[in-house]
């Protein structure tokens, strides 16, 4: 959980890219920057900043990304494009401005990276269903999304049906069936051959 931090104050901190780079369309790619920064005491001692998303260019993103004060080169700040042709980005142009935060949680990751993604997730507190679900994600999804994934079904576990016999009714929508002025019909049931009694 991040909170912004606001300060009166003057200050400059921006993401820039370190080296010319070419995204493939349609796809997302980590491109390594630094971080330029003119700033007081006050807001070299905050401990935590964080990117805003940001249209870098037509098409391009740059996403939200949590960086460490202590981490001034070599910062992977990760840029989607959604063309469908490749773009080049060239050396210094500003990926993003920094915004100071405080984190409130933080999120452990297992130290096993050899483990598969869904036995990385599997906690305890983690309903079984959650699993399940996972199982089915297409495996060419990173890591850390698959993470994401599995904190958002379990922050809405309430929503999803966990057996068959779990629906229960709505309140929602009332189901009526008009039938004008016709009474309801009586009729008999089929007579079933004496071997099948």
């Amino acid at each position: 959980m991040l909170r912004l931090l606001r300060s009166s104050g003057l200050w400059c901190r921006r993401v820039i890219l370190s080296n010319d780079s070419v995204i493939p369309p349609r796809s997302e790619v980590d491109l390594p920057t630094h971080i330029v920064f003119h700033s007081s005491t006050a807001w070299k001692s905050t401990a935590d900043w964080v990117t805003e998303p940001k249209s870098v260019q037509p098409g391009v993103y740059a996403a939200r990304t949590l960086v460490s004060s202590n981490r001034l080169t070599d910062v992977p700040i990760r840029v989607m494009n959604v063309n469908s042709e490749p773009l080049k980005i060239d050396a210094g142009t500003s990926l993003a401005d920094l915004q100071p935060v405080e984190v409130s949680a933080t999120l452990v990751v297992p130290d096993n990276t050899s483990t598969t993604a869904t036995s990385a997730r599997n906690g305890s507190d983690e309903p079984s269903f959650v699993g399940d679900l996972l199982k089915e994600v297409d495996p060419s999804l990173s890591e850390s999304f698959s993470r994401t994934l599995a904190g958002f079904l379990c922050s809405y576990e309430d929503v999803f049906s966990k057996s068959e016999d779990d629906l229960g009714l709505t309140d929602i929508v009332m189901h009526e069936i008009d039938t004008a002025d016709a009474r309801p019909v009586k009729q008999q049931l089929r007579r079933y051959p004496p071997a099948h009694v």
